[in-house]
């Protein structure tokens, strides 16, 4: 039996996937695969106030469950703390368990040339892929095809090499936003 494309979709904050490639992913579920959405922190430091911070994440975690219920993809969160996303042992243990768990055949992230969170979890994927192929034991060796970047939001110094057409799955993209209020 064929086993289905599996994708894993990593961003630095509730709402980065939904904003830099639902559409592709709802693409991606559509034609088959297997998508799982990973947000690395609750984003919990966009409240404006310290006493709303607890508050504010929750909201966000809720809204990022909801937008990947509309695809049906599997969302995980890695709980690592807003704006301290660094590449250290203990986080590339985290990523590196996650490849491990998930074993894609696709991986989607930042760019690295963005907010400092998105730059600490493009070099973390880039690194716990490489890794975690290294580490997996399966008489069958797993491997990562593609790596693929997403726009950053200012999309300064970003010249993309693919595009991807979204016009069937905008409607679904605008589904997965309207998740964030």
């Amino acid at each position: 039996m064929k086993t289905k494309h599996k994708v894993l979709a990593i961003g630095a904050h509730p709402d980065d996937l939904e904003i830099s490639c639902a559409g592709t992913l709802a693409k991606w579920v559509n034609g088959g695969a297997l998508v799982t959405m990973v947000i690395v922190t609750d984003g919990e430091l966009s409240s404006p106030t310290k006493e709303l911070k607890t508050r504010i994440g929750r909201v966000r975690i809720n809204e990022f469950y909801g937008a990947a219920e509309v695809i049906n993809a599997a969302a995980l969160r890695l709980r690592i703390p807003d704006g301290f996303v660094f590449d250290n042992r203990e986080n590339r243990q985290r990523f590196i368990k996650l490849m491990l768990q998930v074993k894609p055949d696709t991986v989607i992230t930042h760019y690295p040339d963005d907010h400092p969170d998105h730059q600490a979890v493009n070099r973390l994927v880039c690194a716990s892929v490489v890794i975690a192929q290294a580490q997996s034991h399966s008489l069958e060796k797993w491997r990562v095809k593609k790596v693929y970047l997403m726009e950053p939001l200012g999309g300064l110094g970003f010249e993309p090499d693919v595009y991807v057409d979204i016009t069937p799955t905008l409607s679904i993209k605008k589904k997965m936003l309207l998740k964030h209020i």
